[in-house]
């Protein structure tokens, strides 16, 4: 008879421990660590610990099925898309045209569009539940995972229960929109997000004040100024690259800066190089949305590519998604290439 090994021993002992749990949690209160919520942590930080991809399923479920029984939002209406404090008035009304034609955005830089999308009522809402979150989760031991590798300072907003806020705006609005603005790169077909904040502080380090140059692990990114009193901080862009041409260097079209302001957004391309300086004073909470497309990245990889990247084959011919070019159009070497540095964004 085979002896189990160690993943599956563990497995063995953890099951039955997370389901008593999700029985086990009705009418306990949320200030007080309560031998049931204490005994979750424990696990949840194990899991945090030992997880690898098979167990991040269950870290979140574990960690969505906390907040839910023990935490007590400030404000519930914030987790409510349909409330009439959240979501702007002229962002609704882009998508209230009987013909069905979406109006075009302006577009404030090469590929950058500019946007109202949440009021400012909830965007401070939001910061309020996260800073009330944020004391809770400290009083009663609860880790709070990070968005990324960059950032020091955020919250996953699916682990807090925000998942169904999220996939209705993605699905009623940034779809419909990234199918107009963005159709050549997956815009139409997204399906999937990762919603989280990031905080920036003054007078902290790498990741506190500021956020490295880097591209999104998305196809279209949703990026919304919360708020708080800052000052400095502004974005920096220099054009969407493949994998080969990340680190090139911007050609005339491409450098453009953008000052943040409360409660506005911006919408752009993943693989639109970008950064964010550092804040000189106070501190500033954004909401970050990164949009994916699983068909545009499974007929990538089809084709031996993927949505970000152009390869040499074995024949030292240059390939990508867009079969036949030197590079995808949306790359802007692609567009010297073409000698016109005016095409750097040339959707086909």
């Amino acid at each position: 008879m085979r002896e189990p090994n160690d993943v599956e021993t563990k497995d063995s002992l953890l099951n039955p421990v997370v389901d008593e749990i999700q029985v086990e949690t009705g009418g306990q209160s949320n200030v007080e660590v309560t031998q049931s919520l204490a005994g979750s942590i424990e696990i949840l930080k194990l899991l945090r610990v030992e997880r690898t991809s098979m167990h991040d399923d269950r870290y979140e479920k574990l960690y969505n099925s906390i907040v839910k029984e023990y935490y007590t939002f400030l404000d519930p209406s914030v987790m409510q898309l349909d409330s009439p404090d959240t979501l702007h008035p002229e962002f609704v009304a882009f998508f209230d045209d009987e013909s069905g034609q979406i109006p075009s955005l302006p577009m404030v830089g090469l590929g950058i569009y500019q946007m109202k999308v949440f009021t400012p009522i909830w965007c401070q809402k939001l910061i309020a539940e996260l800073d009330h979150f944020q004391k809770w989760a400290d009083q009663v031991g609860l880790p709070i995972d990070r968005p990324n590798s960059m950032n020091k300072y955020g919250v996953i907003l699916s682990y807090i229960g925000f998942s169904l806020f999220f996939d209705h705006l993605l699905e009623r609005y940034i779809n419909p929109l990234s199918n107009s603005l963005f159709k050549h790169i997956g815009g139409g077909t997204l399906d999937s997000h990762h919603a989280f904040t990031v905080e920036y502080r003054a007078g902290g380090g790498e990741g506190e004040t500021n956020l490295g140059f880097h591209v999104d692990d998305s196809e279209v990114t949703l990026n919304v100024c919360c708020g708080d009193n800052f000052q400095q901080g502004g974005l920096y862009f220099r054009g969407q690259r493949c994998n080969v041409h990340v680190n090139s260097n911007p050609n005339c079209t491409e450098s453009f800066d953008y000052e943040h302001e409360n409660s506005m957004g911006i919408l752009h391309a993943g693989r639109h190089r970008h950064g964010a300086r550092a804040i000189t004073s106070g501190r500033r909470v954004n909401l970050i949305v990164w949009c994916r497309s699983s068909k545009m990245r499974a007929a990538c990889m089809q084709i031996g590519s993927n949505n970000a990247t152009c390869d040499l084959d074995e024949n030292g011919y240059t390939h990508s998604s867009f079969v036949g070019e030197t590079c995808a159009p949306w790359c802007g070497l692609w567009a010297l290439h073409e000698g016109d540095c005016r095409n750097a964004y040339k959707p086909i």
